[in-house]
């Protein structure tokens, strides 16, 4: 289920984007919830261009893992003009390593806390030269 939309909230995350009063802040991915531990897998054909401490703002919500900055323990795939981030990954549960090509489908690692989280659920972000693209422009439920 999708614990948070991509787009506006009002839960405090990224400042600077035209949004409403009510929703002041933008979330820049799609949350997934799950179980800690859960299967997360590639949804497109690329290549691993980073795996490890995500960059960022430092936070220490209840329910985190460390590390305790922003996506976490984060995956990230070039897959042609997106780079799509796998965020809040248990710290060394990946099954790639940056350089690797993967394929849809493919095991990549495994749904945990870490970063600025509250629970285990998958942050799943696109971007590309122009910022940040909603994740359901690329991909499909069920697909």
């Amino acid at each position: 289920p999708i614990s948070q939309a991509y787009g506006c909230t009002s839960f405090p995350e990224i400042s600077g984007y035209n949004c409403p009063s009510s929703r002041p802040w933008f979330h820049a991915g799609v949350d997934l919830a799950g179980a800690r531990g859960d299967p997360l897998y590639a949804v497109m054909d690329g290549q691993v261009e980073f795996v490890g401490v995500s960059q960022g703002v430092l936070c220490h919500y209840s329910g985190s893992e460390e590390p305790h900055t922003n996506l976490g323990w984060v995956i990230q795939i070039r897959s042609g003009p997106y780079l799509i981030k796998y965020g809040h990954t248990i710290v060394n549960s990946q099954r790639v390593a940056a350089g690797d090509r993967v394929h849809p489908g493919q095991l990549i690692g495994l749904m945990g806390s870490t970063g600025c989280s509250t629970g285990a659920h998958l942050h799943f972000q696109v971007q590309n030269a122009n910022g940040f693209v909603d994740p359901f422009n690329l991909i499909t439920t069920g697909r």
